[in-house]
């Protein structure tokens, strides 16, 4: 997310289990933030599926490859596929 603030806000909100005041203001990030690393590493961190979040991840990766989001996907992915046992 643009400012780095309102990223933490978000996040913080994930990490206390408040997925669903996220979801709510998903739609709303999206439009407001529509080419921001940050707002689709949140949609990805809060989807119930974890293959569409590796692909959201890796779609993130290939689409702001500088991004700090974009190092934080692959750690993601890495977690879900170990957890997978697919390493």
């Amino acid at each position: 997310v643009r400012s780095r603030g309102l990223g933490d806000v978000y996040k913080r909100q994930i990490q206390k289990g408040r997925y669903g005041e996220v979801r709510e203001n998903l739609p709303d990030l999206l439009s407001r933030y529509p080419n921001e690393a940050g707002v689709f590493f949140i949609q990805a961190l809060i989807n119930n599926d974890g293959d569409s979040s590796l692909s959201q991840y890796q779609k993130l990766i290939e689409t702001f490859p500088a991004s700090e989001f974009a190092a934080m996907s692959s750690m993601k992915i890495g977690e879900y596929l170990f957890a997978r046992g697919l390493y």
